[in-house]
């Protein structure tokens, strides 16, 4: 079993700032958003995940094949894991306190961590290799596991690592999941220029949406407002599905090949990874309008948020490093 190698943490000076929690949703809440602190991680970071009940952040580090483990309140890393080769993403279930990476290079493999003990307690394949599979998600209520890339979804037990349900062919390209816990609905963006949503409880597509001149990249849900977030990292912009208005979509030019997005669902904002450009824009998911952008570390590659502590992670490729966003 591979073990958590503990580090004695280091105190960051930038941690020192005492954020002011996130306020209500909507308004100009984004002004005052800041860089707190920016944490050493290992070698080419590209996934991240937060446990917000433990306030803890996951890193998979993908060149040196290993997790980075960071405590939210020091904003250090306080251990690191072998985990095998390519840990390329990574997700954690805040229920049962697993955590679950997926490794790359049309690898089949997925680890399961035990955030307890900090074994690796077991591994499962999915597919077979050369299928493409790209990201996995979780849902901590039902404890499902689901993996997805090229044009494949499986859905597994998150206990048992059984294939509980599977799609073939379904969208073109994925590269980006989003999964909403309380409606069990999943969320596939791809390259082929399409959305696809999933009844997980069914394994059913719901809606397929074709999306002319939208080459989507990541997505994500927000789980009070139901808007849909994707980005387009050919032409620069976010695509805001919204599901209460018929599916009505807004492009927001952001700029910067923008690659993962993620969701505040307590403040209505949605924060996007520019890749090219060397920061995050932050859109107000009421307006939906940029209303703010925040400089981090070089190849801004993926980003987690925890609502608890209104705090952003942001994997920072090129500089082995996370930068930590203070919302407000």
């Amino acid at each position: 079993m591979a073990r958590w190698h503990w580090l004695v943490p280091t105190a960051l000076a930038a941690s020192l700032f005492v954020g002011c929690g996130g306020g209500g949703r909507g308004g100009n809440g984004s002004i005052g958003d800041r860089v707190i602190a920016t944490i050493p991680v290992g070698d080419l970071p590209v996934g991240i995940a937060v446990d917000s009940q433990r306030n803890r952040v996951y890193v998979c580090n993908r060149t040196s094949d290993n997790i980075s483990i960071v405590d939210g309140e020091a904003n250090a890393v306080i251990a690191s894991m072998p985990i095998g080769d390519y840990p390329q993403s990574i997700a954690v279930n805040t229920t049962t306190n697993r955590i679950y990476v997926l490794h790359g290079l049309n690898q089949t493999q997925v680890s399961v961590v035990n955030g307890d003990t900090f074994d690796t307690i077991s591994t499962f394949s999915v597919g077979s290799s050369g299928m493409g599979l790209r990201n996995l998600a979780v849902n901590s209520l039902t404890d499902e596991v689901f993996v997805a890339g090229g044009a494949r979804y499986y859905r597994i037990d998150g206990s048992t690592y059984q294939i509980l349900g599977s799609l073939f062919p379904v969208g073109s390209g994925i590269s980006g999941i989003a999964v909403d816990d309380a409606t069990g609905k999943v969320y596939l963006s791809g390259t082929g220029d399409d959305l696809v949503i999933i009844n997980s409880a069914t394994d059913t597509v719901v809606k397929a949406m074709p999306l002319s001149e939208v080459s989507g990249c990541c997505v994500a849900v927000d789980k009070t407002t139901h808007k849909v977030y994707m980005t387009d990292n050919v032409r620069g912009n976010a695509v805001i599905i919204d599901q209460n208005n018929d599916y009505s979509l807004s492009l927001v030019s952001v700029g910067g090949e923008p690659s993962e997005v993620a969701v505040n669902s307590v403040t209505n904002k949605a924060y996007v990874c520019r890749g090219q450009g060397n920061s995050v824009g932050v859109i107000d998911g009421s307006t939906n309008q940029v209303v703010a952008s925040i400089p981090t570390g070089g190849g801004s590659t993926a980003i987690a948020i925890n609502e608890t502590n209104n705090r952003a992670y942001v994997t920072d490729g090129y500089g082995d490093t996370v930068t930590v966003i203070q919302g407000l």
